[in-house]
């Protein structure tokens, strides 16, 4: 996601037996019969063959700007140590190009503390969040990632739209544990809150009495507020944030 933080520079490089694999499988790949011209021509070309073998090795990662942005914000922010190379990141879709990334041990209750240390939160009970909430996504043992569309208010697609409406449609939309960590990651980076207009519906996450969970910005009280709707609920400020997970 869009961040005006340095990109981290510290990359981590393979181990000796990693690169021992990969010359293992250049080998294999290596054919054990040649002609004689062909032989002859790339001894005579060998500029060229190892081009062509750089080349194969110089693949950039489309998305390592996204995970040295959250390696760091989990560093600095939650005082976390997270390796996210092996992070299975969701196919992209057109217009979502922010990334959340979800890693074990990080809870609803954690954040929101972290929040309050730079920003006023509100929300609708002292009881443990963490236990009063049920989402269809979570990080037991292992990190997962999703996409959201770049944008302050929440998607503008899916006003008037109630959770019962979304489970019809079809729409996977953000938990709640997942708009805290993106209000966070986001306000740290630019100094921005989310949703000064709207509400995020927190669709992935219900609440054990049957509710829905919802957050966004009060510009009016200065706090960060997080409480319930009902499931039928709808009306044009309140909207989710659809994302796409990993199938």
């Amino acid at each position: 996601m869009a961040s005006k933080q340095k990109t981290d520079q510290t990359v981590r490089m393979a181990t000796p037996e990693m690169l021992k694999q990969i010359w293992a499988i250049v080998m294999q790949a290596l054919p054990t019969r040649l002609t004689f011209t062909q032989a002859k021509y790339w001894i005579e070309h060998g500029t060229e063959l190892a081009r062509k073998i750089r080349a194969i090795f110089t693949v950039v990662d489309p998305y390592r700007e996204h995970i040295a942005t959250w390696e760091r914000f989990y560093r600095d922010a939650l005082g976390l140590s997270v390796d996210l190379s092996a992070l299975r990141i969701p196919d992209k879709k057109e217009g979502f190009d922010w990334l959340i990334v979800v890693v074990p041990g990080v809870t609803i209750e954690r954040v929101l503390s972290v929040c309050a240390k730079y920003f006023k939160v509100w929300r609708w009970t002292n009881d443990n969040l963490d236990q009063l909430t049920e989402s269809v996504r979570s990080a037991p043992t292992d990190p997962y990632a999703v996409w959201v569309r770049p944008r302050i208010e929440a998607d503008e697609e899916h006003k008037n739209k109630s959770y019962n409406d979304l489970q019809k449609d079809g729409i996977s939309g953000i938990t709640l544990l997942e708009y805290l960590l993106l209000h966070l990651q986001h306000f740290i980076a630019t100094g921005q809150h989310l949703d000064e207009k709207s509400i995020t519906l927190c669709s992935s996450s219900l609440y054990r009495y049957g509710s829905v969970a919802y957050a966004g910005w009060g510009p009016g009280s200065g706090e960060l507020y997080v409480n319930w709707y009902s499931r039928d609920g709808a009306y044009v400020g309140l909207r989710v944030r659809e994302v796409v997970p990993v199938p």
